[in-house]
């Protein structure tokens, strides 16, 4: 379970750390606050996605 766990979160880390380096990189530069308002709450998600204990109530709020 807990395997599970961390292979989910290396996962959303190495996706949100390609999204930020193409946006740096790009002319996406000017999107940064934006996604500095998501990515906090994508991250929150990402973890209570990974706890089984959680995630029932997790869809039940959306």
């Amino acid at each position: 379970m807990m395997g599970r766990m961390l292979r989910s979160l290396k996962t959303g880390f190495a996706t949100t750390k390609e999204l930020v380096a193409n946006m740096w990189a790009g002319p996406f530069w000017l999107l940064v606050p934006f996604f500095l308002i998501l990515l906090p709450a994508a991250f929150l998600f990402i973890f209570l996605h990974t706890v089984p204990y959680v995630a029932p109530f997790v869809y039940t709020i959306f």
